[in-house]
């Protein structure tokens, strides 16, 4: 079983989509993990939600839980109904927000 599941849920090729695609070869060298959702260019074939969910069942080897490191909205719902409804022990982490969601608003 894998420590670490990285989500790309969006199948379009974005900004959030290239990050994950620059850190995952660096992130594979230093953790056991995965990708899931849609395939990236020059990245290794990712498994599907539900087989991803399959797996997290299981604990993963010398780790206490998985770990989901979500980056969209969508991706994140996912991961609070599988800890929370269906009760699948595991941690979620996730990106800051943007700076500018944090920055008051002024006009003018």
């Amino acid at each position: 079983m894998h420590a670490l599941y990285v989500t790309n849920a969006n199948p379009r090729f974005t900004g959030v989509s290239a990050t994950i695609r620059n850190l995952l070869p660096v992130q594979q060298q230093q953790f056991d993990l995965t990708l899931v959702g849609q395939p990236l260019p020059d990245c290794s074939a990712p498994i599907s939600f539900a087989e991803a969910r399959r797996l997290t069942r299981t604990q993963p080897k010398d780790h206490p839980f998985p770990i989901w490191h979500v980056r969209r909205d969508p991706e994140m719902l996912r991961a609070i109904i599988m800890r929370d409804v269906m009760r699948i022990p595991m941690k979620i982490v996730s990106r800051p927000p943007p700076s500018a969601a944090i920055r008051p608003f002024r006009a003018g």
